[in-house]
């Protein structure tokens, strides 16, 4: 990586070039796999919640920034997905409750 890129797929290709196109994307990007573990974050999504791209790549995306009474419900979802149930938020912007460092709701 050469100086001033931002580093934010966590070994995989989450897009054609994601290191380009998501360390100047405005929004928070996060991408998880299939486990609910981090695959991707971007600067906006470190700016955001707080924890930087090391704190945050391979991490339960759940203990990261869903609050508590929410995690059983998104981990039962992203089970769902992973046994093959259609994404119905697939591709759509989101705004949710959600935790920042150090454990604070945004």
């Amino acid at each position: 990586m050469q100086p001033g890129q931002h580093q934010v797929s966590c070994g995989q290709r989450v897009l054609g070039d994601p290191q380009r196109v998501l360390a100047v994307a405005l929004p928070a990007y996060i991408a998880m796999n299939t486990a609910g573990r981090v695959v991707a974050w971007n600067p906006a999504a470190q700016t955001t919640f707080g924890y930087c791209f090391d704190e945050a790549c391979g991490e339960d995306l759940a203990e990261l920034i869903i609050p508590p009474r929410y995690r059983q419900a998104h981990r039962e979802r992203v089970a769902s997905l992973a046994a093959g149930a259609p994404g119905r938020k697939l591709g759509q912007r989101l705004e949710l409750t959600d935790l920042t460092r150090p454990r604070r709701s945004l």
